[in-house]
């Protein structure tokens, strides 16, 4: 760890912005909303931090203190992560526009695989053929060809127009 010492007190590789994201690194650990969002602006540097490291720039200065990591060898030892995780959040960034959709949703968990999961979802979900498509208003309903109901309204919103349709037709004959 003396060459992270080396690299943290290096004035040209303050770029690698390893100790404040490490200091980021330690809040917002969770599954609540906030966690997540800390860990998505925590990938945001981290990736800002990887790209770097990979410019001739970064490699000449490493070189400079002797210095010869690969990418895992960073991530691992500036951060403490495992490259495969790191791809994950960065893939994660490419669905930043999502993100405020995917929180909306009303969960007990948020996390990266998740939103991934919620992001490949949106994407498929748009292409697939709907069995049954309702839309009335803002209320738009869709089932799918795996009987999968998928709507951008909230679970809230969808009980209430029910519960509306459900007193209207107990009033027909």
């Amino acid at each position: 760890m003396n060459e992270l010492k080396l690299i943290i007190e290096t004035a040209s590789l303050k770029a690698l912005n390893i100790t404040a994201i490490n200091e980021k690194q330690t809040i917002g650990r969770g599954k609540l909303k906030s966690g997540f969002k800390d860990t998505f602006t925590n990938a945001k540097l981290i990736k800002a931090s990887v790209d770097y490291f990979k410019t001739k720039e970064c490699k000449e200065e490493l070189t400079k203190l002797g210095i010869n990591w690969t990418i895992e060898n960073f991530l691992q030892n500036a951060f403490g992560l495992e490259k495969s995780w790191c791809y994950k959040l960065f893939k994660a960034l490419k669905f930043e526009p999502k993100v405020e959709k995917y929180l909306s949703i009303e969960a007990t968990n948020y996390s990266i695989a998740l939103f991934l999961a919620f992001c490949n979802d949106k994407v498929k979900t748009e292409t697939e053929k709907a069995i049954l498509n309702i839309s009335y208003g803002e209320i738009k309903v869709k089932i799918n060809a795996k009987n999968e109901l998928i709507s951008e309204n909230t679970k809230d919103e969808l009980k209430a127009i029910i519960t509306r349709l459900t007193a209207e037709m107990d009033k027909m004959k």
